[in-house]
C-alpha cells in the first residue's frame, strides 16, 4: 500500500487560509499572543506551500514508512531543503533568503509553542512577518498563479494610538 493521497488544491487553499488567518490575527486591535499565533500560522502557511509545491512536482513529501507505523509528512525543515535541492523556486524568488526567513520565524514559533519568547518581541519580529507575507504573495502567485491579494478586500494599514516602530 502506497503513500496516502494528498490533494495539491487542498493543500494550497488551506494554505492560503492560513496566510488570511494569520494576517487578520495580526490586525485586530486588541489581541495577547497576537505575535506567537501569527507567526504560527504563517510558518504553517509556508509549509503547506512547501508541500504543495513538493507534491506538484510529483515529490514525495512523506517519510519512508516503518513497519507498523503511520505515514510521517515531512518537516518544515525537509520541506525547503527538497524545493531547493530540486530548484523549484521561481525565478523571481531568492529561495535562500526565503529560507532563513522562514526558519528564523520557525525558531520563534517553536519557543512559543514549547515554552515562551522573551517580552517585547513583537518590534523586533514586524519585519520578518512583514517580509515573510510579501515573500509568500510572490511564491503563491508564481507557483500556482493565485494572488494573496484577490483575498482582501482593502489594503491593511496599521492604526493605532502610536506609530509603529
Amino acid at each position: 500500500m502506497g503513500a496516502p493521497y494528498v490533494s495539491i488544491r487542498r493543500l494550497v487553499d488551506n494554505s492560503l487560509a492560513a496566510m488570511l488567518a494569520a494576517l487578520e490575527v495580526y490586525n485586530k486591535p486588541q489581541m495577547t499572543y497576537r505575535d506567537e499565533v501569527t507567526v504560527m500560522l504563517i510558518v504553517n502557511a509556508w509549509e503547506l506551500a512547501l508541500k504543495a509545491t513538493l507534491r506538484q512536482k510529483n515529490l514525495s513529501i512523506f517519510y519512508r514508512k516503518k513497519r507498523g507505523e503511520k505515514y510521517r509528512s515531512v518537516t518544515l525543515d525537509d520541506a525547503l531543503g527538497k524545493v531547493t535541492a530540486h530548484n523549484l523556486w521561481p525565478a523571481p524568488i531568492d529561495g535562500l533568503a526565503v529560507t532563513a526567513n522562514v526558519k528564523a520565524l520557525a525558531e520563534y514559533r517553536d519557543r512559543a509553542i514549547h515554552l515562551y519568547n522573551a517580552q517585547g518581541l513583537g518590534a523586533v519580529i514586524y519585519p520578518f512577518l512583514q517580509q515573510n507575507v510579501l515573500n509568500y504573495r510572490d511564491f503563491i502567485l508564481a507557483r500556482f498563479k493565485k494572488d494573496l491579494a484577490d483575498s482582501m478586500t482593502w489594503q491593511l494599514l496599521p492604526l493605532g494610538a502610536t506609530a509603529p516602530s
